[in-house]
């Protein structure tokens, strides 16, 4: 095929892509035309001349393309009129012949410099991987580069790609780095400019939102009127609807102001409460229950759970409709069973599992009746064992062990057939060590370590090989990350001090890693910093307190470079004051207690709130109840003796009235604590006999019990089978 000759420029970008990836293309077609360069950028050199205020026009082919054998000649002008060529990237993209003849008379024609790729699905160098080539999302143009003869070579070719599968660039930050290629600046230098000009955007917004809640409200009141005319006004209401609660409601959620739909969501909740679910053809009524959903995930963002719970319920009654309409419809189920989930999700929010767990039972049945028509489509299989997951995460809220371990077990049933079906699949293989690690926490609840252990070991072979398996893939790198924090601490747990701090230092690098990959996550940033305080307070235990500061503050140094509402969102408020706790008793263990006793009344507050709540779950108790133990220890070390049994009667109040007959470690040992401050020495020691015969062996706890008189027998056999059976680090 010949190349045409470049011609002068027309389009800013030209994008190639599957047309089973239109929906993709529409948004980001949308996105880059509507575009406008911060006022700071305009004129300004860019990699093409001086950078106008809008990118320009997109070429975006909306027909499907000949069966001749070459392009067609409009698409191979508009390629030679074009300044860049963006890829939609997807296993679609990847078999599609035109997306592959595109993107080689693109390079023909010199461009291989100005090419950008967008990953929507599947994986980059997948092809090159047994089992795993129908997952590539790279066609082979974009793979290798050209050689002399205009054809493609071996050798490999380095695309730049933004990413919108999920757990990677979000749409944001994949939108601003194609847009920092087009325009040829810097993508720090975008993203300054961007928030320069987040106020700005926030007024003229709020304008639109206010503007448009208006005339929707006048389109909703003339859709009542019956006729023809009518169904057309009812159209356009629902088709504003849509475009505010997609297109402006994106650009508000860019400058955090979600806040400025609330009345826009009020009004269309009237409108479509309004409407009778049974006088309209099946798609728009699935149309009106994916819109109310989208209004409800709006509510809830903003923290609105009773009224995302008044969206969900109006998406729900329609779903219902259409279910009863058509019973074994896959697709019908499905989405009934996901608005019932979203409810669940609400309800456990709320902090009331009670509501949560027939609502996640409930689509749990209505995804048992999908896969038992699909048996086939593993897409159905994969959301039951999450439904069933989540429904066995209530029953362990509520204490029922029992049942919690019947739903992780079907879980983990499902996951192994999935991964008995295709060995050779990766994800299978995740799914099927977080189904483990469900177990394994259950076994860490019951107080035996050594159970969940084995669970979490297992956990982390399969993400082991799942990175290992393919290294540009950060995901799986990061989940890798996590299956070695919680074996760590596990293993701290059980005296194996050395291999728990390995595990917890490669975490801490993975982390790294992940977070150099793409340093503007502050979900990476937060996960480095999790990582480092485990490590700090493994190091604590082994007697290396300065080694251990040191850890904790490097990981709250990273969190105090967020906003607060940032923190909040990504590290978590009490994660955070867990960081402030373990900070504490490591400024007492270096010799500054002066700096101890400050940190520890700057969180008091927070404990106080947390000590009122009706209900705390583990981690909450532990951090409460934490506090005040230090605090009685600090007391007593100060010559206040009566304070310090007030504070450990506080905390022992705190374990029997939210973990009454726990078996779970980290709080036995708090009780343990408590009760030798309260000089109760038999019920100190029936209190570490339960911790033994789990397998409890921490070195600074058992050091503690063992200095205030109490029995503490090791098993060194069963610390060195542990050992023998742990999965490769690397």
């Amino acid at each position: 095929m010949t190349a045409p000759s470049r011609e002068p420029r027309r389009y800013a970008a030209f994008l190639s892509y599957s047309h089973r990836n239109d929906a993709e293309a529409l948004w980001l077609h949308r996105a880059l035309e509507r575009y406008r360069v911060p006022k700071r950028l305009v004129g300004q050199p860019g990699a093409r001349g001086p950078i106008g205020r809008r990118i320009g026009k997109v070429f975006r082919d909306r027909e499907e393309l000949s069966s001749g054998s070459d392009l067609a000649a409009k698409v191979q002008s508009a390629l030679a009129q074009s300044d860049c060529l963006i890829a939609i990237c997807s296993p679609d993209a990847a078999r599609s012949r035109w997306v592959n003849e595109e993107i080689l008379t693109w390079k023909r024609l010199g461009g291989a410099d100005r090419l950008l790729c967008l990953i929507v699905a599947g994986e980059p160098g997948a092809s090159d991987i047994a089992g795993r080539e129908h997952e590539e999302c790279f066609p082979p143009a974009l793979r290798y580069r050209l050689g002399p003869d205009g054809q493609l070579c071996d050798e490999p070719a380095e695309p730049i790609a933004a990413d919108l599968r999920p757990g990677r660039d979000g749409k944001h930050d994949a939108r601003l780095k194609l847009i920092s290629g087009l325009l040829g600046v810097g993508l720090d230098d975008l993203k300054r400019r961007e928030q320069q000009r987040r106020v700005r955007l926030i007024t003229g917004a709020a304008i639109a939102a206010a503007l448009l809640a208006v005339v929707m409200g006048l389109l909703a009141v003339r859709a009542t009127i019956a006729g023809d005319a009518a169904q057309r006004r009812q159209k356009q209401a629902e088709a504003l609807v849509d475009f505010m609660l997609g297109d402006l409601g994106d650009k508000l959620n860019e400058v955090s102001r979600l806040d400025i739909m609330e009345t826009v969501n009020d009004q269309a909740m009237q409108y479509f409460q309004s409407l009778p679910p049974d006088d309209v053809t099946d798609e728009a009524l699935a149309q009106r229950s994916r819109t109310l959903n989208k209004i409800g995930r709006v509510r809830w963002n903003q923290g609105s759970l009773a009224a995302a719970i008044e969206s969900f319920e109006a998406s729900l009654r329609l779903t219902g409709a259409l279910v009863q309409r058509h019973p074994d419809d896959v697709e019908r189920l499905v989405e009934h069973a996901e608005t019932l989930s979203w409810l669940g999700s609400v309800h456990w929010n709320s902090d009331d599992p009670g509501a949560a767990l027939p609502r996640f039972q409930d689509s749990m049945k209505a995804l048992e009746h999908a896969a038992a028509l699909a048996p086939a489509d593993v897409e159905v299989q994969l959301k039951l064992s999450w439904l069933i997951g989540n429904v066995g995460h209530v029953h362990e809220r509520r204490g029922d062990l029992a049942a919690a371990e019947s739903a992780y077990e079907k879980a983990l049933a499902i996951c192994q057939q999935l991964s008995a079906a295709e060995p050779d699949n990766h994800r299978w293989q995740a799914e099927l060590g977080d189904a483990l690690d469900n177990l394994g926490k259950l076994a860490f609840l019951r107080g035996d370590l050594v159970e969940a252990l084995a669970a979490y070991g297992r956990n982390d072979g399969l993400k082991r090989n799942a990175a290992a398996a393919d290294p540009a893939d950060y995901l799986a790198r990061g989940n890798r990350a996590i299956s070695l924090q919680i074996l760590g601490r596990t293993l701290m747990q059980v005296g194996a001090a050395a291999s728990a701090i390995e595990r917890l230092q490669r975490a801490v690098q993975l982390y790294d890693q992940v977070r150099q990959h793409d340093p503007s996550s502050l979900s990476n940033v937060a996960s480095q910093a999790l990582g480092l305080s485990d490590l700090a307070m493994a190091l604590r235990m082994d007697g290396k307190p300065a080694d251990a500061l040191a850890r904790a503050d490097q990981a709250r140094q990273m969190i105090e470079r967020m906003s607060e509402t940032e923190r909040n969102e990504v590290f978590g408020t009490e994660q955070w004051h867990a960081l402030g706790l373990e900070r504490a008793r490591l400024l007492e263990a270096v010799g500054r207690p002066d700096e101890a006793r400050q940190q520890l009344a700057v969180l008091a507050a927070a404990r106080d709130e947390l000590a009122a709540r009706r209900s705390l779950d583990i981690d909450a108790l532990r951090l409460v109840a934490g506090h005040f133990q230090l605090a009685a220890e600090f007391a007593r070390a100060a010559g206040r003796s009566d304070e310090g049994r007030r504070d450990a009667e506080t905390a022992l109040a705190l374990l029997d009235r939210h973990a009454s007959g726990t078996r779970t470690p980290t709080l036995l040992v708090l009780r343990a604590r408590a009760l030798l401050m309260l000089d109760r020495l038999d019920e100190a020691q029936q209190t570490a006999d339960i911790l033994r015969s789990g397998g409890y062996a921490q070195p600074d706890a058992v050091a503690q019990l063992r200095a205030a008189g109490l029995m503490y027998p090791l098993d060194q056999s069963l610390l060195k089978r542990i050992t023998v059976d742990l999965p490769p680090l690397d």
